[in-house]
């Protein structure tokens, strides 16, 4: 219940300062009820959101591991997933529609997060096996509610279908390996998988500065598990590099691309600003190559020693126990505000 009153406390002081004509003993009773008796009601109901997967496609992908999978379609790369009924109904919670507005936006952020952890989680395995990206935002998507039952999902798959026979390749099945060790419910690999797409991305553009800016953004997240969750010291670049094993001169291109970032990225250069391609366009594939290394080894350490549980029992004893992580990563209280 710790977590739990913290998540409260932290939330009502969020409504109370950004809302006026608050009530703040209502918006604490309606987080509670939500919490306690809302989420567990909904536990034996589950919706199957299917998605497609903008990728290069002379790529196929298909396989089937029960709560995800993924086909081919004549539109293209499609992935199946379940999420937690969180999102909708909450209208009539309670009898203040301000106070059912946010925990409803609330809840649909985080059924959110949890749907789009399983799809980043092949985004990073088709960015370490294939080094492409990929993206499922603005894309089609539709939702279907499904009681839960192995029967029940096996037939959502039945109508979508899932042709996992046909490809046997080595790097297929790597691939789906990758794709079991990569947990994006926890914030850390989320974010590490999303500053890796985004700097493979980037390399269509040849926009150098912004490429090295988010190599070295994806390196820092590897910083941030490193310290979190490692050995909190003062010099983590150079220590996390050193810990898992990388050689010296692996070490010197990952200072290098900090050193590069500081100078062009960060800040307006004072020299060669026009000359950055010329200059380090050969030093990306090196810096690529380490870069996805790194990211490499924090996945399969996290794999051997996790924190979030991916595959929890219920969703609602699951958001009991992450309920603060949740909170700092799909909600606004350290957001910037926007003008509008």
């Amino acid at each position: 219940m710790q977590k739990i009153n913290e998540f409260i406390g932290k939330f009502t002081d969020w409504y109370m300062t950004s809302y006026s004509n608050t009530n703040r003993e209502a918006f604490k009773a309606a987080l509670r009820k939500a919490i306690l008796t809302e989420l567990p009601s909904r536990n034996n109901l589950l919706w199957v959101q299917i998605r497609d997967i903008e990728i290069d496609d002379k790529y196929r992908i298909a396989f089937d591991l029960d709560e995800f999978w993924v086909g081919n379609s004549s539109d293209g790369l499609f992935c199946g997933c379940l999420r937690p009924n969180w999102a909708r109904g909450w209208s009539h919670f309670t009898k203040h529609a301000q106070i059912n507005d946010i925990i409803s936006n609330y809840f649909h952020f985080c059924s959110q997060y949890i749907v789009r952890s399983r799809q980043i989680n092949l985004i990073g395995a088709v960015n370490i096996v294939y080094g492409i990206d990929a993206d499922f935002r603005h894309t089609r998507l539709s939702e279907i509610p499904v009681e839960i039952g192995k029967r029940n999902i096996l037939k959502e798959k039945e109508i979508y279908g899932v042709s996992s026979s046909n490809i046997k390749s080595r790097r297929h099945r790597e691939l789906v390996s990758w794709f079991g060790k990569i947990n994006s419910l926890d914030p850390l690999i989320n974010r590490l998988i999303f500053n890796l797409n985004r700097s493979i991305k980037l390399r269509e553009t040849y926009l150098i500065e912004e490429i090295i800016t988010a190599l070295d953004k994806t390196i820092n997240v590897a910083e941030q598990y490193w310290k979190e969750r490692v050995n909190n010291c003062a010099d983590i670049r150079a220590t996390m590099m050193s810990e898992i094993n990388f050689d010296e001169f692996d070490k010197m291109k990952i200072m290098h691309l900090y050193d590069l970032r500081c100078y062009f990225g960060a800040h307006p250069s004072h020299s060669k600003w026009w000359d950055i391609s010329e200059i380090y366009e050969n030093d990306l594939e090196y810096l690529y190559e380490t870069v996805c290394d790194v990211v490499k080894h924090i996945v399969v350490h996290e794999n051997s020693n996790r924190v979030v549980i991916n595959n929890p029992d219920d969703w609602s004893t699951w958001f009991n126990e992450y309920c603060l992580l949740l909170w700092k990563s799909v909600w606004f209280e350290t957001v910037p505000p926007n003008f509008s």
